[in-house]
């Protein structure tokens, strides 16, 4: 799913925010529970990353 973001002390910065659903996450999803506790406990490189040039952040879920 794509989302934007506001970053910034102002949220004046705009973001892309791509948010891929893990299995628990999809399957949380398609029940409309709370998605919660699917975002991990530490951002890695795996499930984490923003890319300044093009305005971008990815965020994956469990």
């Amino acid at each position: 799913m794509t989302l934007e973001a506001c970053v910034g002390n102002d949220g004046q910065g705009k973001y892309r925010l791509e948010v891929f659903l893990g299995r628990k996450a999809q399957s949380r999803n398609d029940r409309n529970l709370d998605l919660t506790e699917c975002i991990p406990k530490t951002a890695t490189p795996d499930n984490f990353s923003v890319d300044t040039n093009t305005k971008t952040i990815c965020l994956v879920l469990d």
